[in-house]
């Protein structure tokens, strides 16, 4: 659908630059995390094609810009909240630099259109964002890199729940739209339910493995619950899309 994107293979999914997290706005119209160009692009919308032709990476229908200082950042994953009077559409966004740190940014969504990115929660916060999904409260859920689940408000980017996670690698997050239970791929290996596990005033979750997959990298649902999982390259051998029904 969209072709020449610049990009360069890693030995793991954390380190790989280019097109690497997507999003529907619509269905015609595909969101884009990849990795800043010249002009600064890090996020870029196009109106996807009918029939079989491509459109060009270069002429995205907009893009937003880095403005915060983020040298060759890479947007890895992308969120979007749950609009309603009270809380803005926007788009969250997980952004790696080149110095491997990353943060989490939000860039608002209006008539369709991107707005630039702006930090996104605590701004002394240390922790290394690496997936984000909603929850059906419409909080913004981040699994980083530390082992730990963090709930945001989706308003004013305050952190409503943090807990430990026993996942060291996550690489996506999903909720399931028929369980509404909350999913994650780990890259050293698996895919994992969370599961609440909460005594009282003391939030905490357990991860039960649903599925052995090797290194996977993104995860979504179908509207009828069927699981579909991206799995990495390794040299000669080609990533896979696996699709996984039934009970999870």
């Amino acid at each position: 659908m969209v072709t020449g994107f610049a990009s360069q293979a890693a030995a793991d999914p954390f380190h790989q630059t280019g097109p690497v997290s997507l999003w529907f706005l619509d269905p015609g119209l595909l969101v884009v995390g990849t990795t800043q160009n010249a002009d600064g692009d890090l996020v870029r919308a196009y109106e996807l094609p009918d029939g079989e032709s491509a459109l060009s990476a270069e002429v995205a229908r907009e893009s937003t810009k880095n403005e915060n200082k983020l040298d060759g950042a890479t947007c890895s994953a992308i969120g979007r909240s749950r609009a309603n009077e009270y809380v803005p559409d926007t788009l969250a966004l997980v952004v790696r630099g080149t110095d491997g740190r990353t943060r989490l940014l939000k860039a608002r969504v209006q008539a369709g259109i991107l707005g630039d990115p702006h930090p996104f929660g605590p701004a002394d916060s240390a922790s290394s964002p690496r997936a984000v999904a909603t929850s059906d409260s419409g909080r913004i859920v981040v699994a980083d890199a530390g082992g730990r689940l963090t709930f945001y408000n989706p308003i004013n980017g305050t952190v409503e729940l943090a807990m430990p996670i026993d996942l060291k690698e996550v690489t996506g997050l999903a909720y399931s739209p028929t369980s509404d239970s909350l999913y994650a791929v780990d890259f050293a290996g698996g895919i994992h339910r969370i599961d609440d596990a909460s005594q009282p005033g003391r939030p905490a979750c357990k991860t039960v493995k649903v599925a052995d997959v090797d290194q996977p990298t993104a995860l979504a649902f179908a509207p009828d619950g069927a699981l579909y999982v991206v799995t990495y390259g390794d040299g000669d051998d080609n990533g896979t899309l696996q699709v996984i029904t039934g009970d999870l």
